[in-house]
């Protein structure tokens, strides 16, 4: 048997020679070895290119996420007895409203160094939250669009983008630049069903149906408009234009005051023609006078 790689082949029932032998297990070794750095450096480039093209590696001032974790290299609390330690190293973005275009603003705050907190026994399922201030405990988190029916602990305002906490002295909310990361029980003055909230995630597979379903038009809200007037958008959504066209007449769509042409012909008798465009929430839209007919039509997921 022959083989470029190993130099020397021998015959059965001859004696080989030392070196002969050598050569071929050296043969071997630098094949292993070359074939070792070859792949390593496949891996290398494959991995440099997965890591150029992967979006939000770094979350640092995103305005696409905000009140969350982001980075958690000691882990984000550990708890004994009736003691939560917060870890250090803790990144977080803390909530800190909206930019005029609707984007989210935050705060990006680590922890330095891990911070013990003592719980007290109680019934109601606390919240443990992280602020440039301080590191503590509250009664309760609750997130919604509107002002919580119970009033207590930390809320989130997800229309806002923004934290409150209740003063129980002025018996109102206040405006909180903190978050909540996790939750827990003491009912009987041990820590127990912590749950870690708001750390970033990869997206699931079971999440792109319903995410592409929510850019998708919700038709049972379409709601009719009136001709040759400007409608602002408070939702991302369509307009639907139906407009009668007559022999060298243009009908037309505006969308923030730029026209977009419904139908024209030039020969023939009247005729109707339809146009359906996208519309970014806040953009204006209306139709030309006439004989027209406008609609607009909400995506799906929106408030």
């Amino acid at each position: 048997m022959t083989n470029s790689i190993i130099p020397y082949s021998f015959i059965p029932g001859t004696k080989a020679k030392a070196q002969e032998v050598n050569a071929n297990f050296i043969a071997l070794a630098n094949q292993i070895t070359e074939n070792k750095e070859y792949t390593d450096s496949k891996i290398e480039e494959t991995l440099s290119g997965v890591n150029s093209d992967r979006a939000g590696i770094n979350l640092e001032n995103t305005t696409l996420i905000s009140n969350c974790v982001v980075e958690a290299p000691n882990g984000i609390i550990t708890y004994t007895g009736n003691t939560i330690t917060v870890k250090s190293g803790l990144k977080v973005l803390i909530p800190n409203g909206r930019n005029s275009d609707g984007t989210l603003k935050s705060i990006e705050y680590t922890v330095e160094e891990d911070e013990l907190l003592t719980t007290s026994k109680n019934s109601t399922v606390n919240c443990v939250y992280v602020s440039e201030d301080e590191i503590g405990t509250e009664p309760v988190f609750q997130c919604s669009n509107i002002t919580p029916v119970y009033s207590g602990g930390i809320w989130y305002n997800i229309t806002e983008n923004k934290n409150y906490i209740y003063d129980t002295d002025l018996a109102s909310w206040q405006e909180f630049a903190g978050i909540v990361i996790a939750t827990y029980e003491n009912t009987e003055e041990t820590v127990k069903n912590v749950k870690v909230v708001n750390p970033t995630g990869l997206l699931k597979q079971n999440d792109i149906f319903s995410i592409i379903n929510m850019g998708m038009p919700d038709y049972a809200n379409t709601v009719s408009k009136g001709v040759n007037t400007n409608y602002t958008a408070t939702v991302n959504g369509y307009a639907f234009a139906f407009a009668e066209t007559q022999q060298n007449q243009y009908k037309y769509l505006y969308i923030d005051n730029k026209s977009y042409t419904i139908g024209y012909h030039q020969q023939g008798h009247i005729g109707w023609s339809a146009l359906c465009m996208p519309v970014a929430k806040g953009s204006t839209y209306k139709v030309s006078s006439g004989n027209c007919r406008l609609s607009f039509i909400p995506v799906k997921g929106e408030e």
